[in-house]
């Protein structure tokens, strides 16, 4: 009786989960599932989303990398022309301040390109979902 009991809640489960999933989705005449335009807006705001963290963390992680160069530079520069304290701070400041420059320039780009990106994969995704789907009927 318990075994019933459970497998018929099971059951009813399944049922509601198909028709909540049914209901939020469409199927074309062949029978395959097509996302609506609000997943299709969801999927490509989360690319998005992970592309845009994706390229902070690399630009964080350049940006640091370019300022130990820099601070070595600095240092080396310190040891072959014995600078004074004024002038090894002026180098630091000039290096920091271009190296930041470029890693900014590269970052917009990149993740400029990025976005790009998803959007013409979103929107190959939906030419073949259309093209797949024209023509046909049910």
């Amino acid at each position: 009786m318990k075994k019933l009991i459970l497998s018929s809640a099971a059951a009813a489960a399944l049922a509601l989960t198909l028709t909540t999933a049914s209901a939020q989705t469409r199927l074309d005449g062949s029978g395959a599932v097509m996302l609506t335009q609000e997943q299709q807006t969801a999927i490509r705001r989360a690319l998005k989303e992970r592309l845009v963290d994706q390229a902070r963390d690399r630009f964080t992680q350049v940006l640091e990398s370019r300022l130990t160069l820099a601070e070595k530079l600095a240092e080396q520069a310190t040891e072959a022309a014995k600078l004074t304290p004024e002038q090894q701070a002026a180098i630091r400041r000039v290096l920091r301040d271009g190296l930041a420059d470029q890693a900014r320039e590269r970052f917009a780009r990149r993740l400029e390109a990025r976005s790009n990106l998803a959007d013409g994969v979103a929107d190959q995704i939906r030419d073949r979902l259309t093209s797949d789907t024209v023509g046909r009927s049910r």
